[in-house]
């Protein structure tokens, strides 16, 4: 989605600097398993059976991670 808003050359651009840093495997890798709790929570085939979801706390402290990752983004964003 952000190489439709910055342009494709840019967010190869941002992408490599991300790898550079060391932070853009964090962040597929976080955002990653976020989108599978979410999918497993929003696509149930089951009926009757109880699901489990992990405690809040442990999907703040992932947003925790990415959250500076995303600040970083914002700043190169917004100097282009």
């Amino acid at each position: 989605m952000l190489s439709r808003v910055v342009g494709l050359q840019a967010s190869e651009k941002l992408e490599t600097k991300l790898k550079q840093v060391g932070v853009f495997e964090v962040l597929v890798s976080e955002l990653e398993a976020v989108k599978e709790l979410r999918n497993n929570a929003a696509h149930t085939w089951t009926k009757g059976a109880t699901m489990s979801y992990p405690a809040p706390s442990s999907i703040r402290g992932r947003f925790e991670t990415v959250f500076p990752i995303l600040k970083v983004i914002y700043t190169e964003v917004r100097s282009l």
